[in-house]
C-alpha cells in the first residue's frame, strides 16, 4: 500500500479533517509535560507565597543559598503527598496485576507491592503520624474529584450511579480507568497545598540587639551584615549581626493553613512513637511580637 493509500485511509469518509485526540488523550500524551510544568508552577508558587508578593523578597529568597537549596526548600514540602499516593498507586497496580491471568503481569505485580512496602517503610521513617490520616483524607478527595472530572468532562455523563456501577466489577478500575485525569487532580491539589502554605523553608529565628526586636528567617550574611524577611509584613531588614542576638524558634503565628500544616509536621513519626529512634526535641517558641 503506497503513502498515499494510507492517507487517504485514515482520512474520515466524509473528507473533512481528521479526528481530533479527546481530552483524555491530549493528558495522556502530554503528561511528562504537564508534570514538567506543574513541578516549575510549584517552585514559582512557593516562592511567591512566601514572598507575599513582594518582588524584593522573592528575589532575595531565590538568591539565599544555592539553586538547590531553594529548589529542595520550596519542593520539601509536598514530599509527603508525593510519596503517600506513589506508594497507593503502586499498591493499586500489584492488585491489578495480580487479577491479570497473564502470568508476566502477576510476576510485575511482586514488583509493585516490594515498591509499595518500600514506600511504606519511607513513610513510617519520615512522616509525621498525624499526617497519615490527612493524607488519606486528601488521596480520597483527589480520587472523588478525578472521578467527577472522568465523569463530566471526559464521560459527558450525568448519570454518577450508573458509571458507578459500570465500573465498580473492579475495585481498583475505578481509579485504573482514570489514572490520567487523577494525576492532573493530583497537582491541582498540590498547587492549592503550596499556594495555601506562606511558611518559609529557612529556619525562623529570634534575633535581639538592643532596641532591635525581631522574628523572621536570616536570608544573607554579609561580612556580619544580615538580611533579616519579617515574619509578620514579610519586610526585608539589615541587622548587625555582630551585636546581635540569635536563637532558633519555631513561629506559630501563621496563616489557618499554614498553622495545621506546621502543627502536624512536628510530631514525631511512627518509628520515633514505636521508640526506635529518638524523638524530636519541640523546640523553643517563638515571641509573638507586634
Amino acid at each position: 500500500m503506497t503513502d498515499a493509500a494510507v492517507h487517504a485511509s485514515s482520512a474520515p469518509p466524509d473528507g473533512g479533517a481528521p479526528d481530533e485526540l479527546s481530552l483524555k488523550e491530549w493528558i495522556a500524551k502530554n503528561i511528562q509535560l504537564l508534570i514538567a510544568v506543574g513541578s516549575v508552577g510549584l517552585l514559582i508558587l512557593r516562592v511567591v507565597r512566601v514572598a507575599h508578593g513582594s518582588s524584593a523578597v522573592e528575589q532575595r529568597l531565590i538568591t539565599a543559598g544555592s539553586a538547590l537549596s531553594v529548589i529542595f526548600g520550596a519542593l520539601a514540602p509536598v514530599t509527603p503527598y508525593l510519596l503517600f499516593a506513589a506508594t497507593v498507586a503502586t499498591g493499586i497496580g500489584g492488585v491489578s496485576n495480580c487479577r491479570a491471568s497473564r502470568r508476566a503481569a502477576r510476576q510485575e505485580a511482586m514488583i509493585f507491592f516490594t515498591l509499595m512496602a518500600v514506600g511504606i517503610l519511607l513513610i513510617a521513617y519520615t512522616v509525621p503520624w498525624p499526617m497519615i490520616p490527612y493524607l488519606a483524607l486528601w488521596l480520597l478527595v483527589i480520587s472523588a474529584a478525578a472521578w467527577l472530572g472522568d465523569l463530566v468532562v471526559v464521560e459527558h455523563r450525568i448519570n454518577p450511579w450508573r458509571y458507578w456501577r459500570e465500573r465498580r466489577s473492579s475495585g481498583v478500575r475505578l481509579l485504573k480507568g482514570t489514572a490520567v485525569m487523577w494525576v492532573c487532580a493530583a497537582l491541582v491539589f498540590i498547587l492549592l497545598q503550596v499556594g495555601l502554605d506562606d511558611r518559609p523553608w529557612i529556619p525562623s529565628e529570634h534575633i535581639s540587639s538592643g532596641t532591635t526586636n525581631l522574628v523572621g528567617y536570616v536570608l544573607s550574611d554579609d561580612s556580619g551584615k544580615l538580611t533579616f524577611m519579617t515574619d509578620t509584613t514579610r519586610e526585608l531588614v539589615l541587622v548587625d549581626g555582630n551585636r546581635a542576638t540569635e536563637t532558633f524558634c519555631h513561629v506559630t503565628r501563621h496563616g489557618r493553613w499554614a498553622r495545621l500544616q506546621g502543627s502536624l509536621q512536628r510530631f514525631p513519626t511512627l518509628v520515633q512513637v514505636l521508640g526506635w529512634e529518638a524523638q524530636p526535641s519541640p523546640g523553643a517558641t517563638c515571641p509573638l511580637l507586634k
